[in-house]
């Protein structure tokens, strides 16, 4: 009976290990579902064009919505407004940067994400609609301006993304904020080490989907760490019950 118990689970551990590819560069398509912003928006006045700026909640595969982790658009190519909610997308680990530009400079963008834009930090802060949308301003700031960290202030007044609306306003105000607190954490090369990978969902078609617009957040399913160290767990465990057995 042990050794039933250990070969199944071997087993089982070796079909979670086989699983972990995917989670890293795919090819096959899953279905996205935009359900809803996540603590609410406001409108972004940039140069190219005003947009709702904020973090989504979604699904994945026709799973529940995800209330637990933001997703925020880093494409601006492709307008929201009139997209159906669901998109046929692939999923890719940034960083390193896609090998299509935009988004360019995803270290920066993961970076953001992870230290002002997940959901928690969302839930705490004083405006969460304010924020979510200065971290979306931030996030498209470095993913549409390769070269945004040449200046050291005032990122948002030029280059190939600007802010256009009110420079006081309060998006723009803490958008800035963000920018320089990433800014601080560049290196001498100008690149950053987020605390942990993100995930780019990347539209069918891409750069020129029919549906879809290109959104970062993290992933839908345990990250591939995770998945390994159960696959293991199981085995040691398996080994070690069969081992006494015996």
């Amino acid at each position: 009976m042990a050794s039933k118990v250990f070969w199944s689970l071997a087993v089982a551990a070796a079909l979670l290990l086989a699983n972990i590819g995917p989670a890293y560069a795919e090819t096959t398509y899953h279905d996205l579902t935009i359900a809803g912003w996540m603590v609410g928006n406001r409108v972004a006045y940039t140069n190219m064009g005003n947009f709702y700026a904020g973090a989504f909640t979604w699904a994945w595969d026709g799973g529940p919505v995800n209330t637990n982790s933001s997703l925020y658009c880093l494409d601006m190519l492709h307008s929201f407004s009139g997209m159906p909610a669901t998109w046929q997308v692939t999923r890719h680990l940034v960083p390193p940067d896609p090998a299509f530009p935009p988004p360019c400079n995803t270290d920066h963008a993961v970076w953001i994400y992870y230290n002002h834009g997940t959901a928690a930090q969302l839930a705490n802060a004083t405006d969460k609609a304010t924020r979510a949308a200065a971290v979306q301003v931030a996030l498209w700031e470095v993913s549409h301006d390769q070269t945004w960290n040449t200046a050291s202030s005032n990122w948002l007044a030029s280059g190939a993304f600007k802010w256009t609306g009110s420079a006081s306003s309060a998006v723009c105000t803490e958008a800035t904020d963000i920018l320089a607190s990433l800014y601080g954490a560049l290196d001498g090369e100008g690149r950053v080490t987020p605390p942990r990978p993100g995930y780019w969902y990347q539209p069918k078609d891409w750069p020129d989907p029919e549906v879809g617009q290109g959104q970062l957040g993290e992933s839908p399913v345990p990250e591939p760490g995770i998945i390994v160290l159960l696959g293991l767990g199981l085995v040691t465990v398996g080994g070690t019950a069969w081992r006494k057995r015996k």
